[in-house]
């Protein structure tokens, strides 16, 4: 009779035979359960490269994963050269994987497109009518902050249709963690300014202002907000500093900034 060892112990060919096919069946069986959970968990990505059958041109090409395989579309279709005026990442692609957008001329003004990665069309171009850096809100309106600076300035609100809801006048910025909320304060001011608004994004309004304070119980009148930190999506801490010319000085008229004093407040947002 055949045989083989198996660890040093002798077994005929047709239970080595029958050992490597539940081997097999296993390995097949791991292969089956992993490959899905990658495809889930993979993300659309949006990437710049040349047209396959036009080099010359640069494309917007979405990538996904199927089944273990790369898949891209070009969502951009250009039939001709254009200046791709946004820096392409993930967050370009809106938090719920349903929609992308990106902007474009070929001769000013700028343009802006919104792509549905979930049916395969493009939803809008539009002319955002300025030139500013973009992002995704929680619940897909497209914002554009533009004017002094990347975040100062104004800031409009457009519906996926490319619909103006509104515009707001801002300074710094500081966006909650489901994007959907966002509070703009002045940040270090010499006038002491006590400033803080709070808006929501809004499918109607494109950001609705749900607080405004300038004087909080138990802070100083002069003190300004110097940080704002979200703490979860619907609850946030105020930084307070006292101006500097207002602090204390010693004998010799200097200032110890080491004893600088420093107020927090926790605002709690009604959803």
């Amino acid at each position: 009779m055949n045989s083989s060892q198996v660890q040093g112990v002798a077994i005929s060919h047709s239970e080595l035979n029958s050992r490597l096919k539940q081997i097999a069946s296993v390995i097949v069986g791991l292969s089956l359960s992993v490959l899905p959970s990658l495809s889930v968990q993979a993300q659309t990505q949006l990437v710049v490269k040349p047209d396959r059958n036009n080099p010359n041109i640069e494309q917007i090409y979405a990538q996904d994963y199927h089944n273990g395989r790369l898949v891209e579309r070009n969502i951009s279709q250009f039939t001709h050269p254009h200046h791709i005026t946004t820096e392409i990442g993930d967050w370009l692609v809106s938090d719920d994987g349903r929609y992308a957008m990106f902007s474009h001329y070929d001769y000013p003004p700028n343009k802006i497109v919104v792509y549905d990665l979930k049916n395969n069309h493009r939803v809008s171009e539009f002319k955002p009518e300025y030139a500013g850096s973009l992002r995704w809100t929680g619940n897909n309106l497209v914002v554009m902050t533009y004017g002094c600076g990347t975040m100062c300035g104004y800031m409009r609100i457009f519906n996926i249709k490319g619909m103006l809801l509104n515009e707001v006048w801002l300074s710094e910025t500081s966006y909650s963690p489901d994007g959907k909320y966002v509070a703009m304060y002045p940040g270090t001011s010499m006038s002491g300014s006590r400033e803080l608004r709070i808006y929501r994004f809004d499918p109607i309004k494109g950001a609705k202002q749900i607080f405004n304070r300038e004087n909080f119980s138990g802070i100083p009148e002069d003190a300004y907000i110097s940080n704002v930190k979200w703490l979860s999506n619907n609850r946030l801490k105020a930084e307070f500093e006292i101006p500097y010319y207002l602090l204390e000085t010693d004998e010799n008229g200097e200032m110890d900034e080491s004893n600088e004093p420093k107020y927090e407040k926790v605002i709690q947002l009604q959803r």
